[in-house]
């Protein structure tokens, strides 16, 4: 059985296309698209909180993005998911 498992965020995890506009508009005064989300967060798909919680209890949980710095955080935050998922540092 894989024990691990690694989630791609955007587009499998939640969905933010519907607040990107209010982000670039922020964007474009603050330059901060991170600040939005952590207080906002995206729209998640439908059951994520209760499926990622029963996948944790077996597996290890990991995210990965091609998003900026704190991208994936402000996600955790925003959703009180931290304790499913496991961190990486930084790649490259």
């Amino acid at each position: 059985m894989c024990k691990d498992i690694i989630f791609d965020l955007d587009g499998t995890l939640w969905d933010a296309r519907d607040c990107a506009c209010d982000i670039w508009n922020r964007v474009f005064d603050k330059h901060e698209e991170v600040e939005y989300l952590q207080e906002n967060g995206a729209v998640l798909f439908p059951d994520l909180k209760d499926t990622v919680s029963r996948l944790a209890k077996e597996h290890n949980l990991y995210i990965v993005s091609n998003c900026q710095d704190g991208y994936v955080p402000a996600f955790l935050k925003a959703h009180d998911m931290g304790s499913y998922f496991n961190l990486f540092g930084r790649l490259a």
